[in-house]
C-alpha cells in the first residue's frame, strides 16, 4: 500500500506540473481537468507498475490531491480519503467538509434507499465504491473516476489533506 501511494503521489505532482507547464491557458481553465488527468494518470501508473499477488488483493489507494492558485483551490479525490478546509474563526466554524467520501452508504443514501441511521449502522457503511490502482476497472472514463472540486478561499486558513486513517 505504501509503495502504491507513493507512486500516486509522484505521478500526480508530475503530471500537474508537466500541464501547467506545457499549457498556454489560464490556470483557472487548466487545472480541473488536469488535476483529474493527474488522478487518471496514477491509476493508470498503479495498475502497470504494481504486480498482482495470487492469493492477495491487488495493490491498490485512495487518493486526496488539492493544488492551491492565488485564492482559488482545487481538490480532487477518489475514495474516502478526505479534504478539509480549517479557517481562523472561532471553534464553532472552524472546519468544513470539502469532499464526500466514495462509500456505499453515501450512495445508497443518495438513493434514498436508507436513512441516514441505516447508514452508519450497516455492514458495508464503510465500504469504498472506488479507488485507484487495480482493485478498480482499467478504465475509469465511465464515471468512477475522481471527483473535482474547486472554491475560492474567503479568509485565512489551512488546507488539510487526510487518509481514511485520520481520527
Amino acid at each position: 500500500a505504501s509503495r502504491a501511494s507513493r507512486l500516486a503521489c509522484e505521478t500526480i505532482v508530475n503530471t500537474v506540473l508537466l500541464e501547467a507547464e506545457s499549457s498556454g491557458v489560464s490556470i483557472d481553465s487548466l487545472m480541473p481537468e488536469a488535476l483529474r488527468k493527474s488522478v487518471l494518470d496514477a491509476h493508470r501508473a498503479l495498475c502497470q507498475e504494481i504486480p498482482s499477488v495470487r492469493g492477495r488483493e491487488p495493490a491498490g489507494s485512495t487518493v486526496v490531491a488539492a493544488i492551491i492558485f492565488e485564492r482559488s483551490v482545487w481538490v480532487a479525490w477518489s475514495g474516502d480519503s478526505r479534504a478539509y478546509w480549517l479557517s481562523n474563526k472561532p471553534i464553532e466554524h472552524q472546519s468544513r467538509l470539502i469532499t464526500r467520501d466514495h462509500s456505499w452508504a453515501n450512495e445508497a443514501l443518495d438513493r434514498n434507499e436508507i436513512t441516514e441511521e441505516e447508514a452508519r449502522s450497516h455492514r458495508l457503511a464503510h465500504a469504498i465504491t472506488r479507488c485507484i490502482g487495480p482493485l478498480e476497472t482499467h478504465d475509469l472514463s465511465g464515471g468512477l473516476g475522481p471527483d473535482v472540486v474547486q472554491f475560492t478561499v474567503q479568509e485565512p486558513g489551512t488546507l488539510l489533506l487526510c487518509s481514511d486513517g485520520l481520527w
